[in-house]
């Protein structure tokens, strides 16, 4: 944003537009025009035209009234509530009573500033696109909502398809009509909050849904913190005066996600639990139940968005304009049927937005940290955690170069591939670099950038897809060239995709000599050279643009086609590292691998 926008926006608006602050404007617009009134002066006694000077006097005024009504009817006027504003009033409470919600807010000056770069930069639509989606609703507190509606869709009316207005502005061709009953499920944080609060403004009938899904009875020790965010569901409903019904998928959640969880746990895998449980119980389970309180469609707290086209198609998922909380990574699993009733209120928002809309409403939970560990369980010592449920006999920590003891380790799986090794006596940083089950030894190197870190290669196996389908291009034979993310935070990256069959020890193509098994890992029921059979379907073979670093076996690995994303799978095992090739990691692919 520009330097002047911001001085503008900055010293008009400042703790809300009264009397003095409308009077200050005129003063300065009227020593901008000082200059011109002097030179109509000297006109005049240069016997310049009466009627020349009159006309321009008449447009001068007409001018400052112009920016006068501009300002009084933003809705900025300090101490004025927006009396026509019912369901705001109603959401919002004592607080939206005694203030407008534009007056005195970084939020409100930062979207006129907005508009005001507009006007300056043409280029910055896409900008202009997320900010309003945040202050969409807000902007219908304006004294007459409907003039900015028209300037505002004059603006993004040239917009990208992908944009983040096209999927967040409300619009019975995309989105379900105003009235429609939405369930949206309320976790106790600021995301469902703030996801409620907005659905609410745009007019859906909104139920809050609180799920349980773990039993704090079957642990030995630790203490799951679901009491806690009940209570503060409880908190957020009663202040958005929406009802909030509770319901429980303990048993579905065991079965469904928690037991594969710990069998590839105890097998030396790092399986990622948030994928099976966005699959099988928020947008299964929990999808199904919301019929059970007349909810046609239900909402969620994920940092994404969704294409939902004008006629007929697919819908599609997209990653949430907030590239640090994307949440894509985690939806990948989830089928277009169940997303063609889901709705994301929070996809074309930053972290630090959400944030400012729940202060600005007086969400108490607005700076509440987010939820970070397993999913439905909470964060807690891995290790102990996952202690509770299966052996976890000692082992030995492995030199991956010299085949070196380095001392003893505390359960193989505690451990995964790019981890901080921690071996007691030791000054140097180790790291975890693959794991011999069967002798519960776990590899690791010296240095977060050993080669033995990285590989170019690897296969994946249990492929989903969001359209059901993988793409036409590679049912063809053909390879692909995608985004691909291997770890929730890691920036997507490219790399070349194909399809390969179930056995690599089948594909009878020399090339598939490249794509054989890392020798750092050792698993139940395989070891390198020789890949394991696999499941039974069709895989993807991989080559990583840059080297990948930290590629495990079982993680998630999902696929980007530009801003859509496909699916993907879950990595069968890496290829060679760059350390069993004998190729150092050259300091040009530091900043590029993952």
């Amino acid at each position: 944003m520009s330097s002047w926008a911001e001085e503008i926006v900055n010293g008009i608006f400042e703790g809300g537009v009264n009397t003095t602050t409308l009077v200050l404007l005129n003063s300065i617009l009227l020593l901008l025009f000082l200059p011109i009134f002097v030179l109509l002066y000297l006109t005049l006694k240069a016997g310049f035209a009466y009627v020349h000077v009159i006309v321009f006097l008449l447009l001068a005024v007409g001018l400052l009234v112009s920016i006068n009504w501009f300002v009084y009817e933003l809705g900025l006027k300090k101490g004025e509530p927006d009396q026509k504003n019912d369901a705001l009033t109603q959401s919002d409470d004592s607080h939206a009573k005694s203030n407008n919600l534009f007056r005195g807010s970084k939020q409100g000056r930062a979207l006129i500033a907005s508009l005001v770069t507009v006007w300056s930069s043409p280029t910055s639509h896409e900008a202009l696109a997320a900010r309003l989606v945040e202050f969409q609703s807000l902007l219908q507190g304006a004294r007459r909502p409907r003039i900015y509606e028209k300037a505002l869709g004059s603006l993004s009316g040239g917009l990208h398809p992908y944009s983040t207005l096209s999927h967040q502005a409300p619009n019975e061709s995309f989105d379900p009509p105003k009235g429609t009953h939405v369930a949206v499920g309320i976790s106790g944080g600021v995301d469902s909050a703030v996801a409620a609060l907005l659905l609410k403004r745009q007019g859906y009938k909104v139920t809050g849904v609180f799920m349980k899904n773990w039993d704090e009875a079957e642990e030995r020790g630790g203490a799951c913190q679901s009491e806690r965010d009940r209570q503060d569901a409880r908190q957020i409903c009663a202040h958005l005066g929406i009802p909030l019904r509770e319901t429980e998928f303990v048993r579905e959640y065991w079965h469904k996600v928690f037991t594969q969880f710990i069998t590839d746990c105890a097998s030396g895998l790092t399986p990622n639990p948030d994928l099976a449980c966005n699959t099988h119980i928020k947008f299964d389970s929990l999808l199904g139940w919301t019929e059970t309180v007349g909810a046609q469609w239900l909402a969620t707290g994920h940092y994404a968005r969704l294409q939902r086209p004008r006629e007929g198609g697919a819908v599609q998922l997209l990653r949430g304009a907030d590239p640090e909380k994307d949440q894509t990574y985690f939806l990948a699993a989830v089928g277009e049927q169940a997303l063609r009733r889901v709705l994301f209120p929070l996809g074309g928002l930053h972290k630090h937005e959400v944030r400012a809309i729940a202060a600005e409403a007086g969400i108490s939970q607005a700076q509440k940290k987010s939820s970070v560990g397993i999913c439905f369980v909470g964060k807690r010592p891995f290790a102990e955690f996952v202690g509770e449920y299966i052996d976890m006999p000692p082992g030995r920590f492995v030199d991956v170069e010299g085949g070196g003891d380095k001392g003893p380790h505390k359960g193989i799986a505690a451990y995964t591939s790019g981890q901080r090794a921690r071996i007691g006596g030791e000054k140097d940083k180790w790291y975890v670099v693959g794991k011999h089950v069967a002798e519960q030894r776990v590899l690791v190197a010296r240095g977060g950038g050993h080669p033995a870190l990285f590989c170019t290669r690897a296969v994946v196996e249990d492929l989903f897809w969001v359209s059901g389908q993988p793409p036409p291009a590679l049912l063809r034979g053909e390879s692909l060239t995608l985004g691909y993310k291997v770890r929730y935070l890691q920036p997507v990256a490219p790399c070349e995709v194909r399809l390969g069959p179930s056995d690599p020890r089948q594909a009878g193509d020399p090339t598939d000599d490249a794509f054989r098994p890392s020798g750092h890992w050792s698993l139940p029921g395989w070891a390198a050279p020789d890949p394991p059979s696999g499941a039974g379907g069709p895989t993807l073979h991989v080559h990583f643009a840059a080297p990948s670093r930290a590629v495990t076996p079982k993680q998630a690995f999902v696929l980007y086609d530009g801003e859509v994303c496909l699916g993907g799978g879950f990595v069968r095992y890496p290829c060679a590292s760059l350390h069993e090739q004998g190729l150092p990691l050259p300091e040009t692919w530091v900043g590029a691998a993952t």
